[in-house]
């Protein structure tokens, strides 16, 4: 049973993209009903939905950037279940609060090393929770009265990075949350020099996002300058989005036509990445929702377009319906051309197709 995915975007500041699964309909006799079965752990699914005899169905609640494992089972008129169907794998994209802000572009965490936990680390509550790419677990120091609590981390190799986010317990608990913070970067780990950013953190559970002017580095270090227990769920790094002047084939062909109507992507090479980030943008006092789209091109074959939507279900494209905010050599944002209010909701997203 092969399954199908697309790709819903509602652009809610900060908020993760509900994800429609579909698939083919099994062409055995007696089928009942299907059910969608995922789960961060490739092969172990902890999420169950009853899709009944519908070959789609809605995913929400996904936490963004973070890996989801799929598969389909089918049931007849006696309960009794299929094996599931092959796998497919989907990662969440990254939520953008602010029109305003810089392009997030995630480091990968997979060569991440811990350096050093400043407070240790409570039972279950290891260092390395920080950033397993597991919301559910977190790091949680010990309490610490005379002494600042920190966390050293090596990325792997040197970047130029440029903003982090910060993702605080989230089993309902706010001990150990970061209010006042220093973040530094350095090269070799052991000479920091001043922080690239300082500030105070909201008492609520949501991530954090921070961003600073870029610096080269490798290793990064959290301060929490509070003088008790400290906690972090999820620590992730940005770094500044390389340049696209090395080669004309990690470009978008036809980008002029992008200007006009912003319809489709031309296809390109096989193996190139696609990144869409959605936002929010003001326009003499109305709320307008934007989509940005990094430019190296989709996979070859690949069509894709901005559509726009009132309810989810009714999708529209176009010049009547968006407009080119910006067209540069790096990323292209683009606008409904509709102002969404607390009753009147407006949703955006990138429709991807292949002929």
């Amino acid at each position: 049973m092969a399954l199908i995915f697309s790709f819903m975007i509602p652009a809610l500041a900060a908020s993760v993209p509900p994800v429609t699964v579909a698939w083919k309909a099994s062409p055995e006799a007696g089928v009942r009903g299907y059910e969608l079965k995922y789960g961060t752990v490739s092969g172990t699914y902890t999420k169950t939905l009853d899709a009944g005899m519908n070959t789609r169905i809605s995913v929400a609640g996904l936490q963004e950037d973070c890996s989801y494992f799929f598969a389909v089972v089918v049931y007849d008129q006696v309960g009794a279940r299929s094996l599931p169907s092959p796998e497919r794998k989907y990662r969440t994209p990254t939520a953008t609060e602010s029109n305003d802000d810089p392009v997030w572009s995630g480091v990968s965490r997979s060569n991440w090393k811990l350096v050093r936990a400043a407070g240790g680390q409570r039972k279950g509550r290891a260092a390395a929770f920080a950033f397993d790419r597991d919301p559910t677990t977190f790091w949680r120091s010990k309490k610490r009265k005379k002494k600042r609590q920190e966390l050293r981390i090596d990325l792997g190799k040197s970047r130029s990075l440029n903003g982090f986010k910060y993702l605080t317990r989230q089993d309902g608990k706010s001990a150990g949350s970061i209010r006042k913070y220093r973040f530094y970067v350095s090269s070799d780990g052991v000479h920091w020099g001043k922080p690239v950013s300082r500030g105070a953190f909201s008492a609520s559970q949501k991530r954090k996002r921070v961003f600073f002017p870029a610096k080269e580095g490798r290793f990064i270090r959290l301060v929490s300058l509070g003088k008790k227990s400290c906690s972090i769920a999820e620590l992730k790094v940005s770094r500044v989005p390389r340049s696209n002047n090395k080669s004309a084939a990690g470009q978008l062909a036809g980008a002029a036509a992008f200007s006009q109507s912003f319809s489709a992507f031309a296809p390109l090479g096989a193996g190139s990445s696609l990144a869409a980030e959605t936002g929010v943008i003001r326009i003499d006092g109305r709320k307008y929702r934007t989509l940005t789209v990094r430019k190296p091109s989709p996979p070859d074959g690949m069509k894709c377009t901005v559509q726009v939507s009132p309810n989810l279900v009714d999708w529209f494209s176009g010049d009547k319906h968006t407009t080119v905010v910006t067209d540069n050599g790096g990323f292209l944002k683009v606008r409904d051309n509709t102002p969404f209010t607390v009753d009147g909701k407006r949703y955006i997203r990138l429709k991807t197709t292949r002929p």
